[in-house]
């Protein structure tokens, strides 16, 4: 478990030394509402197909705490599904803000910099997630304590 959240801390700096050493603004990807477009559904879809008590399981099983062959098995089907859908979600988030964009401010060409790039920050998070999600799902193959 250790390893997990030192490797994710090691890959959360890698990430914002990136930003920092391109002279980009790091409160500039944080946007909630995309956090919240890539995230939620993803959550919300998984509680459709499995009970909390699976998902909880899926934790347990990726982070060490394994329950046996068959709660294993289930956890690797969560996370290759989590994986799939945060990739979708940071798609879907894209689309919604291009939507919102192009609905707004289809006037305003010049400006519309900026709102594209802010779009984007849910790509991104959808791409971290699905990385974590794949991370999660390998440990809970192998077994990784």
């Amino acid at each position: 478990m250790v390893r997990f959240f030192t490797g994710l801390v090691l890959l959360l700096a890698l990430v914002c030394g990136a930003i920092l050493i391109e002279g980009g603004d790091l409160l500039g990807y944080v946007g909630f509402t995309a956090f919240m477009i890539v995230f939620f559904p993803a959550v919300v879809a998984s509680l459709a197909v499995w009970k909390a008590r699976d998902l909880g399981q899926a934790f347990r099983d990726a982070l060490g705490e394994h329950g046996g062959d068959h709660s294993a098995g289930r956890s690797v089907r969560i996370w290759a599904f989590y994986e799939r859908v945060f990739y979708l979600s940071g798609v879907l988030g894209w689309l919604t803000g291009v939507v919102l964009i192009l609905g707004t401010r289809a006037s305003d060409t010049p400006l519309l910099g900026r709102p594209f790039s802010a779009s984007l920050t849910a790509v991104i998070y959808g791409v971290f997630f699905g990385i974590v999600a794949r991370i999660l799902r390998y440990r809970a193959e192998r077994g990784v304590a």
